[in-house]
């Protein structure tokens, strides 16, 4: 149906106008965003069917900054205002589309509402109800309601009830506060049911949204209701606004029955939580497997007898004894977080961190273990897979892939355009210059985990620079797919708690004195298979996608390297100015889901040009130079020296030397004699084969004013020849 004609056919099935869709906000118009206030429709069609725009209760229209993708009520020439839209056309189960937010919703105020908020009526019963055209439709009609957008969006980003039905409750002086649900709000999903999945699941849903509303509620001096519409009136209405559609000519009849809140309804069904909320979970049968068969019976007989609660498994049968039908255990929920891999036997530990979090941990099992506490009958539930697979994929994710156990983990974050705002001056204080490059690394670890990467140096002698912060953000992004370690585990026979990591960060690095795991270190960064070992589990060989990241406090030695290396990006981190900002990380985690939407839509700047992606000129910074600088032996920057203030001050393009013209020179050169030939080498001298006479300037004092003259020392064997570039 097109967005015209859908627009027409929904305003005729309520019953209202276009005029009814107006009232008088406070609204900006022009590139000042001068106020106004006037007639606003707030209910208009739009390009993909009917935009719905939101105002708060003193009449002032809702904008966000689209620029910032935030919200926003002072004026800015990047405001938008606030809508979201029923689509004529859903997009498979998405019938509402939302503004790019970052997470910020709010609820609907109908005009009549903001009325008399306005004049601080008294509202005995305010009524709240998912969805804009309910609300609409019922204030319409007398009855006091507020509209939300989904029955899980009822607080701010504060955490709290939506502040103005706060105001409502304290100014108006509300007694009671009832959340009206649709008429199927205890169903089961019928395509969970057929397809083997959770049924326990939608019913819940319903639940914990009424018990997180009822618990926000609790600090007001409210009564609070759980309501539905009846599931047994004529006609089958669903919603609020298919009821009064229903009963046009007596909708008082509707709005009294509404308001009146005894048990006994003709259209609703009332639970008064203040005083009955123990039997919340009881209505929607789930407090046990047993109530719940009873609940939904015809549904589970209909398709078989089996279905998973709460993720056990049970079996309808006919109990001998009794002759009744009831549900059997065929497992519990518990054996899902077991499986068998080839020989051996898994579970997934739900392990809290220090941050309040759990952390899936893969641990080993013996088959006694298991069928000590499950009994031998167990086995045959336990999910089997032929081998372990590590195989990264941040957007299509595959935990069994051939039926081998995928050892990468999902990203547990839900994508959406949104405001990354303070990530990008984060990123932007990590990377200066190199920001573009800092970005299409971070875009390469999530889009294509697969390729290799450079190692990734963040140094600083300073503190408070965001190194750490940096990465506990990636593993923030990448959960259990990266991990924080020391020197020690480097060092470590046990790898394989690391080597199946995408992203290895390694703090406070100080490895300049171990040149073994610096190489280590360098062959992991692009070997395509490595040997993995862990305890408990055998030792194994596996495809590598290993990206490390080292943070040092040591800038100039913190780890052995030369000028030929290509595989460090090395980067000096400046430390934050101004005040210190104390919740960087949680700033950081909220705006992850939009961030990621970013980089999973954008274009790298840089093409892949070498096997590290990037172009080795592109990552070779001042702070990788004087890295180099520092570590080079002391032979090679005396010869080094020397050569730069010859060829320098004798404005020479090229230069012989031999060894023995060095130390002639150079007298303290004598106690590295072994290592000048190899260091003239490593510097780009060419030695030549033949034997020649040469000559090398030097600087000599005048015997008789003993003024500085050019002199010349000859030689003669088989000279390195250094050319200046």
């Amino acid at each position: 149906m097109e967005a015209h004609e859908y627009y027409i056919s929904r305003l005729k099935e309520l019953g209202v106008t276009e005029k009814d869709c107006k009232t008088v906000l406070n609204y900006e118009v022009g590139n000042d965003c001068t106020e106004k206030k006037g007639e606003y429709q707030f209910i208009r069609e739009g390009d993909k069917g009917i935009d719905i725009y939101f105002f708060d209760l003193h009449g002032n229209l809702i904008y966000f900054d689209d620029k910032a993708k935030e919200y926003n009520r002072q004026c800015k020439t990047t405001n938008t205002e606030y809508k979201i839209t029923r689509l004529a056309e859903p997009n498979g189960d998405m019938k509402y589309k939302f503004p790019s937010s970052v997470g910020e919703t709010f609820p609907w105020i109908p005009p009549a509402l903001v009325q008399k908020y306005k004049k601080r009526e008294v509202i005995r019963t305010l009524y709240l109800t998912e969805g804009a055209f309910k609300a609409f439709k019922a204030s319409l009609h007398g009855l006091d309601i507020v509209g939300l957008t989904s029955i899980t969006h009822y607080k701010g980003k504060d955490g709290m009830i939506y502040k103005d039905i706060i105001r409502l409750i304290q100014d108006c002086k509300v007694e009671n506060v009832v959340m009206l649900y649709d008429a199927d709000c205890l169903n089961i999903s019928m395509k969970d049911l057929a397809s083997g999945g959770d049924i326990a699941r939608r019913p819940t849903t319903f639940f914990n949204s009424m018990s997180s509303i009822y618990n926000l509620l609790l600090e007001f001096d409210v009564n609070i209701f759980f309501a539905h519409i009846l599931n047994d009136i004529e006609g089958n209405p669903k919603g609020l606004d298919d009821l009064y559609v229903q009963m046009k000519g007596n909708e008082e009849l509707v709005t009294r029955d509404l308001l009146s809140l005894s048990k006994v309804n003709n259209f609703t069904y009332k639970l008064n939580l203040s005083t009955n909320y123990k039997r919340l979970k009881s209505y929607f049968g789930i407090s046990n497997h047993i109530a719940f068969y009873e609940k939904h019976k015809t549904e589970i007989d209909g398709n078989g007898g089996e279905f998973i609660y709460y993720g056990s498994k049970y079996k309808i049968e006919v109990d001998e004894r009794t002759g009744e039908r009831l549900p059997t255990l065929l497992f519990p929920s518990d054996l899902n977080k077991f499986f068998r891999c080839g020989d051996d036997y898994y579970e997934l530990v739900d392990t809290p961190n220090p941050f309040g979090e759990t952390e899936e941990i893969l641990t080993h099992r013996s088959l006694k273990t298991i069928t000590d506490d499950f009994g031998k009958d167990c086995v045959k539930h336990i999910k089997k897979y032929k081998s372990f697979v590590n195989l990264p994929n941040n957007q299509n994710y595959q935990r069994i892939i051939h039926n081998c156990y995928n050892l990468y983990n999902p990203i547990r974050h839900e994508v959406k355009e949104g405001s990354w705002f303070f990530t990008k001056m984060f990123l932007e204080h990590i990377f200066g210059k190199y920001y573009e490059v800092g970005l299409d690394y971070v875009t390469i670890l999530y889009r294509y985990p697969t390729e290799i990467l450079p190692v990734l140096c963040l140094v600083s002698e300073e503190r408070r620079t965001g190194k750490t912060t940096f990465l506990d953000w990636l593993c923030d992004i990448f959960g259990e797919n990266a991990c924080i370690i020391g020197n020690e585990e480097l060092k470590s026979q046990f790898n394989g708690v690391f080597l199946k990591k995408l992203i290895v960060g390694i703090d406070e690095t100080s490895l300049s004195e171990n040149r073994e795991i610096t190489e280590r270190i360098k062959m992991l960064s692009t070997a395509k298979k490595i040997a993995t070992q862990r305890k408990g589990i055998d030792y194994s060989i596996d495809y590598n996608f290993c990206k490390f990241i080292m943070c040092s406090n040591k800038v100039t030695n913190f780890i052995y390297t030369d000028s030929e290396e290509v595989r460090f990006f090395v980067l000096k981190v400046p430390t934050i100015e101004g005040k210190e900002i104390t919740d960087i990380r949680k700033r950081l985690q909220e705006e992850i889901p939009a961030f990621l939407y970013y980089i999973q839509n954008r274009v790298t700047t840089y093409k892949k040009e070498t096997r590290a992606w990037f172009a080795y000129n592109l990552i070779r910074t001042q702070a990788f130079e004087e890295l180099c600088e520092n570590q080079k032996p002391r032979v090679q920057k005396v010869i080094e020296q020397w050569i730069n203030d010859t060829v320098t001050d004798f404005g020479l393009n090229e230069l012989k030397m031999t060894k023995s013209a060095l130390i002639d020179i150079l007298p303290e050169l004598r106690k590295w004699e072994n290592q000048i030939n190899d260091t003239l080498k490593r510097i780009g001298c060419e030695k030549q084969t033949k034997t020649e006479r040469f000559k090398i300037p030097y600087w000599g004092k005048n015997e008789f004013d003993g003024e500085l003259s050019q002199r010349e020392l000859e030689y003669i064997g088989k000279p390195f020849i250094y050319k200046k570039s």
